[in-house]
């Protein structure tokens, strides 16, 4: 587009210097402009197409938008007798020879020549840009590019302010013509047009994966040598998928696939079977699809590395599973009574502030239940201690049924036991005097011994601004006193001084 606004520039240059008759001057001069103002929009859109086109290219509307600015540039340069809006006047200047003409120049040429000098300065910044973004022969190809284009302003600007003039007539235009034969030099000794298909090229045969294009019907338009070796060397041009043993389950996936853009997929090819990532590229011509690109990546080590990762993560995970179990018995273990089951003094540490604190919050005090085998030390001596060993079995089980889910059994050491009762609404003394009578009356037997009977002593306090230590000091308390007082009983703690 370029090539052809220079040839009419410059044919139209000629034709005016040529012409003996003002008129027919004036009119070629007129004539002219389709090539002037085109040349100026060309070679911003070459420059920007040439250094950015590939990743950014130039909107249709674009080209219609400057091709209408031509246009206008024209007609208003036909139709300026009119309204002298392009050239005020036009005065002959006559030489020994010949005669030329000079125009004046109104404010609508200025208006169509800033609009060109925008469109040339445009290219001026894009090739700066080019060569700050590029390196080596490159960068000084670019500035061939730049050195090249200060032609034809260098001409333009002396021209149009009338400084210095080599020629009677405007020889901008043969400046551009000079302009692009050194683009056209700087573009064939680079050879960068026709390194571009090479390049693609060796870089779709270098590819260990197989590339396949298609077209809208399947069918086999151009390979790569990877897609010839995984048929066995067939020709694959103008056949369709289906007629390939290897390639069947593929042509199945691109019939029925309504995303041909899409994610990669797998798939599983040829004998013996391999497993296939394909990737799917839409080509458009036109904006309208005329076929695909393939691309069948083998990722069969990779899957069945990954089978062997997964097979490694579940044993992992059933190792992980069979530790978590056992670091749950061995919680279970540090903090349960080997002989009775129940919670032991490690576990009362921990637990025993967050019932505090719960206790505090919704003001229901936390009570505290301390009880003790009466005679146990006789029953030992007399029975012997794996008779006593029985019995305090016994009392673990009978608490654990006679308490609620949210009380907590503690065996504190020998015959001593803890229960903490948090939320207790009920009367504490009534709930363990029940206790107390129902765990009297029951007997227990060991190895044919007659049945063994036992009672307990309970000491019962409420919890107060004081911690653990505190409630279970007062527990042990009230505990002395029923003691004291015969056993077989339960004393709820009282301040001293109090009235009990």
């Amino acid at each position: 587009m370029l090539m052809v606004a220079v040839a009419w520039w410059t044919g139209a240059v000629a034709v005016e210097h040529l012409s003996s008759q003002v008129q027919a001057k004036i009119f070629w001069a007129e004539m002219a402009w389709p090539g002037i103002a085109a040349t100026g929009y060309c070679w911003g859109l070459f420059i920007w197409d040439y250094v950015q086109g590939r990743h950014r290219p130039v909107p249709l509307i674009v080209y219609w938008a400057l091709t209408a600015l031509s246009l206008l540039a024209w007609i208003t340069a036909l139709t300026n007798d009119f309204h002298h809006l392009m050239y005020p006047t036009t005065t002959v200047v006559t030489t020994a020879t010949d005669f030329t003409l000079k125009f004046a120049h109104g404010p609508l040429f200025f208006a169509f020549v800033a609009t060109l000098y925008f469109s040339m300065l445009l290219s001026e910044v894009v090739l700066l840009y080019a060569i700050q973004n590029s390196q080596g022969v490159y960068r000084f190809h670019y500035y061939g590019f730049v050195a090249a284009s200060l032609l034809p302003w260098i001409v333009n600007i002396l021209y149009l302010s009338g400084s210095y003039t080599l020629t009677a007539f405007d020889p901008t235009p043969f400046s551009i013509v000079a302009m692009t034969v050194i683009f056209y030099w700087l573009i064939d000794r680079r050879q960068l047009f026709d390194l571009v298909p090479i390049a693609h090229r060796s870089l779709l045969d270098a590819l260990p994966d197989a590339v396949l294009v298609i077209d809208t019907e399947a069918r086999i338009v151009d390979y790569n040598p990877a897609a010839r070796d995984f048929v066995g060397g067939k020709s694959l041009v103008g056949k369709g998928l289906g007629g390939f043993l290897e390639l069947q389950t593929l042509a199945g996936l691109v019939s029925h696939d309504h995303d041909p853009g899409g994610q990669p997929r797998e798939i599983v090819l040829g004998n013996p079977d391999r497993t296939f990532e394909v990737g799917k590229v839409t080509l458009t011509y036109g904006n309208r699809a005329v076929g695909q690109l393939l691309l069948l990546r083998d990722v069969s080590h990779r899957k069945k590395a990954e089978q062997r990762l997964q097979a490694a993560l579940g044993e992992l995970e059933t190792q992980l599973q069979n530790n978590l179990i056992l670091q749950k018995q061995l919680r279970e273990q540090s903090v349960r009574d080997a002989l009775t089951g129940l919670y032991n003094r490690h576990f009362l540490n921990e637990s025993a502030p967050e019932l505090l604190t719960e206790a505090e919050r919704t003001g229901h005090p936390l009570i505290a239940v301390m009880i003790d085998l009466d005679h146990f030390k006789q029953l030992n001596d007399h029975y012997g201690h794996a008779a006593g060993d029985t019995v305090l079995r016994a009392v673990g089980n009978f608490l654990r049924q006679n308490v609620r889910e949210s009380d907590l059994v503690i065996r504190m050491g020998g015959e001593e036991f803890l229960v903490l009762l948090p939320n207790m609404l009920e009367d504490a003394m009534d709930r363990v005097e029940t206790w107390r009578e129902a765990f009297g009356t029951q007997s227990f037997f060991h190895e044919g011994v007659l049945p063994l009977k036992a009672t307990f002593s309970a000491g019962i306090a409420f919890s107060s601004n004081g911690g653990l230590m505190d409630l279970l000091r007062r527990a042990d308390l009230a505990l002395y006193r029923a003691k004291l007082e015969g056993r077989n009983r339960c004393v709820l703690w009282q301040p001293e001084g109090a009235v009990p």
